[in-house]
């Protein structure tokens, strides 16, 4: 409740009481705060003061803010003490928007409020250590935003406050916005047009929310430095920045507010002694907000430190004497919060021992990994950051782990000197002639909310890996790949490990497409692939191939090559997949390629590829090339089997190759109006496809984005390499059915069966 002035004259008779009975030996500034009496004070009088307690400690320094009267204790009345605090939302975790099937993006690179395409979704909003005492009375709040698109369309929001006093950070789970509790009372917000981008003023800003606020405040539970967090929703389209997208625009909360205790410390995050737990350990920037509490951690007995003793990281003696250089010892906080953006896997030479670990950095931090094969980190090993690549302004670095162990679940974190961040996983390929699931397409530098979509579906699929034809984005710059990496992350699985939460992140495997022609190095400097393993990023990695197990081998070819003034890099790549083909291709029961440009377009606007068909087509057939994965058109197809014939192709049944794909994973569909004798479906599409390999056969399957599919769990995937998800939507080829199956013959070339 506030307090009423004190009108001048009560006010100086007051004082004038007051200092008459004081000891002119104390000081003239406010004393130290503390819950107990100190030396110099005055006996206690028979007033009791019923205000909240000052939980500092009597090293506190005095309140810097000169207009604060140093009124006793003990006096009936206090002055009004106006201050005012502003938090931004500091992580990627603090800022989050929600679909309408529940699926939660925390990487998102701005804030659609709330229309994102055609669907409506909600948004989510943290701010972490809000530095507002217990009790204080809040006068004004409110959000500002920054614009980061233009908008004018009518719109209006509604914004809430979770009943919470200290609400955790968003996480990647289903409806981890929506299902937060609310207060009952709500703001409601007409934002007018936001017509300039970068813009941060009064259109940007909301009504007042202080009493929402308030609510929360006046908690017996609520203390110094606890979280705000707030949900809104409704209709019509307004795009704020992100914490992802542009830090410095990230949305801000501005507070006024008063209070009647003369003791309250400066405003300086740093002094704060009111909290539950300690300032993080390892915020190293003085006034910075430190990531919010884990209630995992425990200094005693935790899975870093199972015994609760020191010591329990220190390097170990390799037999000889010798320390090991890659202990990772204890990491020195525990927080699983995100530490970087848009973490990633890729898969270049050896799926069953090596993958590369790819990550945009926030800072100047220096970061490592540390991994292991269970979830007990004190096991882990430690890798330094083996890359750093820049994309059109975008830093982003690597750090790649070989020596991995075949057909493993490879559990890291990403770390810097002072913390862990979140904990993810991925599986590496087997060596043996286990069964193989994965998915391959193309085409994502468009439709957005199609592709997200589908990356919704990878991980309902959990496949092993995926392959992309090429075309990630449509200009090929920083901010299209930021926003196609977060949108990528909505292809991660969330599973509880042990107790703990973990995110599986799929193995990328890329391709080159013409929308990536600007920048040859694209791959390498976006992924850290390195398929010559070389060390360096150039146009050479943008092919190579890998196994997987004794089933498999996976191509990946630059169709962009076919330029003349490319030739030399053509040449290369040409002779090593004709020597490659005659040796490890040899060596596998089964061949697949990827590349971007189809050798015939079933898109009647697009033209036939004859060089392509020059240079591949004989050697996929005399090679046994089992299954070809094209992109670019924006279509659905699958041919029959066939075999070249002088500058086409021919159906056969004594075995050729398949060819399938022409991408639509997000690029609008094109009409598929040029079918040719040995085509065997056509469809104007979206999707991708789904792919099985066993030993004795190739199951390939076309996955359309609009199904209400049951995604498959952790321990369904363990039981079953192969098993599919209910619900997804199947193209159903005509006359062939939902499922290509097909096996070999005794040259290992492919046959429908």
């Amino acid at each position: 409740m506030k307090t009423l002035p004190i009108t001048p004259i009560v006010s100086s008779l007051i004082i004038s009481l007051l200092l008459a009975g004081c000891d002119s030996s104390l000081p003239k500034t406010p004393a130290a705060p503390s819950t107990q009496q100190t030396p110099s004070a005055p006996p206690p009088t028979t007033e009791t003061n019923t205000s909240q307690p000052h939980t500092g400690t009597s090293d506190d320094p005095p309140p810097t803010d000169t207009t604060t009267r140093p009124d006793r204790e003990t006096a009936p009345h206090r002055p009004v003490t106006h201050q005012s605090l502003d938090v931004r939302v500091v992580s990627g975790s603090d800022d989050a928007e929600e679909s309408a099937d529940g699926t939660v993006n925390l990487r998102s690179t701005d804030l659609e409020l709330t229309r994102d395409g055609d669907t409506a979704q909600t948004v989510g909003i943290r701010f972490a250590r809000v530095m507002l005492p217990p009790k204080a009375h809040i006068t004004h709040a409110s959000i500002r935003f920054t614009t980061d698109e233009r908008s004018t369309e009518e719109t209006a929001l509604d914004i809430h406050l979770a009943d919470e006093t200290d609400p955790a950070p968003f996480r990647q789970a289903d409806t981890d916005i929506t299902r937060r509790h609310l207060i009952e009372a709500h703001v409601s917000w007409e934002p007018p047009a936001w017509k300039v981008a970068g813009e941060s003023g009064a259109a940007q800003t909301t009504p007042d929310l202080a009493s929402l606020i308030q609510t929360i405040v006046d908690k017996p539970t609520w203390q110094k430095g606890n979280a705000l967090l707030f949900v809104i929703s409704g209709e019509g389209r307004r795009t704020a920045e992100s914490f992802n997208g542009a830090p410095k625009g990230a949305p801000r909360l501005h507070i006024d507010y008063d209070t009647t205790d003369p003791q309250t410390p400066p405003k300086e995050e740093n002094t704060d002694t009111n909290r539950s737990e300690p300032d993080n350990p390892g915020d190293t920037q003085p006034g910075d907000p430190a990531p919010p509490n884990d209630t995992e951690t425990n200094t005693t007995d935790s899975p870093d430190n199972p015994n609760g003793t020191p010591g329990s990281g220190d390097a170990t003696d390799d037999g000889e004497g010798n320390t090991s250089n890659n202990d990772p010892g204890t990491p020195p906080d525990d927080t699983a919060e995100p530490l970087v953006d848009y973490p990633r896997i890729a898969w270049d030479i050896d799926a069953s021992h090596r993958a590369i670990i790819g990550f945009t950095p926030r800072d100047g931090e220096t970061y490592h990994v540390r991994y292991g094969y269970s979830t007990d980190e004190s096991l882990w090993d430690k890798q330094s950051v083996t890359a750093r690549e820049r994309f059109d302004g975008m830093n982003n670095t690597f750090v790649k782990l070989t020596g991995l162990k075949a057909d493993r679940a490879v559990y890291f974190r990403i770390c810097n000197d002072t913390r862990c961040g979140e904990r993810l996983w991925f599986r590496t390929a087997p060596e043996g002639d286990q069964d193989v699931l994965f998915v391959a397409g193309g085409d994502t530098r468009s439709g957005w909310d199609i592709r997200r979509d589908a990356n919704r579906l990878i991980a309902k699929i959990r496949p092993l890996f995926v392959m992309h034809g090429g075309d990630h984005t449509n200009g090929n710059k920083a901010k299209e790949m930021r926003q196609w990496l977060a949108d990528w992350m909505l292809a991660a699985s969330h599973d509880t490990i042990d107790g703990r939460a973990y995110t599986r992140l799929y193995p990328i495997v890329p391709a080159h497409g013409n929308h990536e022609d600007g920048n040859l190095k694209t791959l390498c400097q976006v992924y850290g692939i390195d398929p010559n393993d070389d060390g360096t990023c150039s146009a050479e990695d943008t092919y190579g191939a890998f196994d997987v197990g004794m089933q498999l081998r996976v191509y990946t070819l630059n169709s962009q090559f076919k330029y003349s003034s490319r030739s030399s890099y053509a040449d290369a790549m040409n002779q090593w997949l004709t020597d490659d083909l005659a040796g490890a291709g040899s060596k596998v029961r089964w061949r697949i390629a990827q590349y971007h440009k189809p050798m015939f377009p079933h898109y009647s606007k697009k033209h036939a590829n004859p060089t392509l068909h020059t240079w591949w087509a004989r050697l996929f057939y005399d090679r046994s090339m089992n299954l070809v994965v094209e992109s670019d058109t924006h279509i659905a197809k699958t041919t029959t089997t066939v075999r070249p014939d002088g500058d086409g192709f021919v159906a056969t049944q004594k075995g050729g190759t398949i060819y399938v794909g022409e991408g639509s994973w997000g690029a609008p569909a094109r009409s598929a109006n040029r079918p040719y004798d040995w085509t065997l479906g056509l469809a104007s599409i979206q999707q991708f496809k789904v792919i099985t390999v066993t030993a004795d056969r190739m199951e390939i399957r076309t996955a359309q984005f609009d199904g209400k599919v049951t995604g498959l769990s952790r321990e369904d995937r363990i039981g079953d390499r192969t098993k599919l998800p209910e619900g997804i939507h199947w193209w159903s080829i005509p006359n062939r059915g939902t499922v290509l199956t097909l096996t070999q013959t005794a040259q290992k070339r492919s046959v429908l069966k």
